[in-house]
């Protein structure tokens, strides 16, 4: 985006650039992106940008283009959809056929209006050309940089970005092509005379774009106080990411109409200002909607699921019977415990702690730790899984929020170890490359010596963050393992 552009922008959102307290300015030299710097000192909860709600993107503003987008979406949605807006009425006579979705997507509906606006004229000019023209999340990687996702085939990051693939590939063959046949010229460029090959590797980079386009920069909050909806907002997406941010947003004020972000200390002139994309990001989540990871994240973490060896399989009732009581200790647990018992859990740094203290169980299981990279959620919920029946016949409901917070027995407490320590091998087996190699590779980046891919490098910040946390688990494990035959052999 060029100096001209970036003006365009802040004046179309703010008025006259030199009426607001920050500036969008080149981030280095070598990248085109923009990053917002405070322009004056600003002190700790003013407001330091007012965002007018006409120039807020969204589902709803979609149906008030008075354009040809109007006919797209009745087409789409149908104009008697109870979850559209009013205005779709007034394209009612224009649709030709059953509409093509049975339910209305305000997701869909956002980037019909971000595809339309790119290539047609609206009131949103000015944003779409501050619109980067492609994006480096994990879904738009398939199509500008493959390699880079041979590093994390066949883990449960790709298996994320395979379901949204799918449903998008859905989204395209059935809702789109039929879109740009009906209405030519609305959401692409291809011509009349191309292949339905060509239009739908066209449509589908148009598709992928203004998907990642609202993944990585759209905010939810409401307009009115009433049911909250994601906005795309100029210029303020201009800003950084940062676990520590400096602005944040508050909300709309009512009776200016205006999208209303402080900050949250004060700030220095020519500082750079960021705000929070999300809460308690882990890597995989900001690879796959952003395109970045964040080197030492302190929310990163393992997701992993502890299947039931007999899960899909025909059981005898004594089987299921004790299945069943499992789960349901597990419930009791956890509401006694007030901790996410399950199948479900996280490999994180999580630390392990023996204080018995119901209060402090809570915290230290959701509380980081580069130490262990387990937590009490999950030794706990792993002392009820693998239990036999001659474990679990000194648990009950009323008892099982303090019996499990120490070992049932010898054989239950060293097969506790052995699970985490199965699953923690079997993820790491899941990656085409090792630790070192990946390190090896960061360095070679870092050095200049592998070219200069973003997307690369963060793939290999993702994976190093992962790699790390399973090898402290299976340190951890084997720490463990040997505390507890030494023990045991002590007793």
């Amino acid at each position: 985006m060029d100096s001209a552009t970036t003006l365009q922008l802040i004046e179309w959102v703010c008025g006259k650039e030199e009426g607001i307290p920050m500036t969008a300015s080149q981030a280095d030299a070598a990248t085109q992106g923009r990053v917002l710097r405070a322009r004056v000192g600003m002190v700790k909860d003013s407001i330091v940008l007012r965002v007018p709600a006409h120039v807020l993107l969204s589902a709803s503003a979609a149906w008030r283009v008075k354009s040809d987008l109007g006919r797209v979406l009745v087409q789409v949605f149908g104009a008697s959809c109870d979850t559209s807006p009013a205005e779709a009425t007034e394209a009612e006579s224009s649709q030709s056929a059953p509409p093509l979705m049975d339910h209305y997507d305000p997701h869909l509906a956002l980037c019909l209006l971000l595809m339309y606006a790119r290539i047609n004229d609206t009131p949103y000019k000015p944003y779409l050309l501050s619109l980067p023209a492609s994006f480096s999340n994990l879904l738009c990687l398939e199509l500008d940089n493959p390699h880079a996702l041979t590093r994390i085939q066949g883990t449960p990051v790709m298996g994320v970005v395979e379901d949204e693939r799918s449903q998008l590939q859905l989204v395209l063959d059935h809702v789109l092509m039929p879109v740009a046949k009906m209405f030519p010229g609305a959401i692409s460029r291809s011509v009349t005379s191309a292949s339905n090959e060509e239009v739908r590797q066209s449509l589908w980079r148009d598709l992928m774009w203004a998907h990642a386009s609202i993944a990585s920069r759209a905010f939810k909050f409401s307009l009115d106080k009433e049911q909250s909806e994601v906005f795309c907002v100029p210029f303020l997406d201009l800003a950084n990411h940062s676990d520590t941010p400096n602005l944040i947003v508050k909300g709309v004020d009512v009776e200016s109409k205006c999208l209303i972000v402080k900050a949250t200390r004060d700030i220095e002139p020519g500082e750079e200002l960021t705000i929070a994309y999300h809460d308690q990001a882990p890597n995989s989540f900001l690879l796959t909607h952003y395109g970045f990871a964040m080197e030492g994240n302190p929310e990163e973490k393992v997701e992993v699921y502890f299947a039931d060896p007999n899960e899909g399989e025909e059981v005898d009732e004594a089987t299921a019977a004790l299945t069943e009581r499992k789960d349901a200790l597990l419930q009791a647990a956890s509401e006694i415990l007030n901790l996410n018992l399950g199948r479900e859990q996280e490999f994180g740094p999580l630390p392990v702690s023996s204080t018995g203290n119901e209060a402090a169980l809570h915290d230290a299981s959701q509380s980081p730790s580069s130490q262990s990279g387990v937590s009490l959620s999950m030794i706990f919920s792993l002392r009820i899984l693998v239990a036999n029946e001659t474990d679990l016949e000194q648990v009950t409901s009323e008892n099982v929020g303090s019996r499990i917070q120490s070992p049932l027995s010898r054989e239950n407490e060293a097969n506790v170890y052995q699970m985490i320590s199965l699953m923690a091998d079997a993820l790491l087996g899941m990656y085409p490359t090792t630790l070192e190699q990946d390190l090896e590779r960061q360095q070679e980046l870092n050095q200049g010596r592998a070219g200069d891919d973003d997307s690369d490098r963060y793939v290999i910040v993702y994976l190093i963050g992962q790699k790390r946390i399973l090898r402290k688990v299976l340190e951890f494990c084997e720490k463990n393992q040997n505390m507890w035959t030494m023990v045991w052999k002590a007793v």
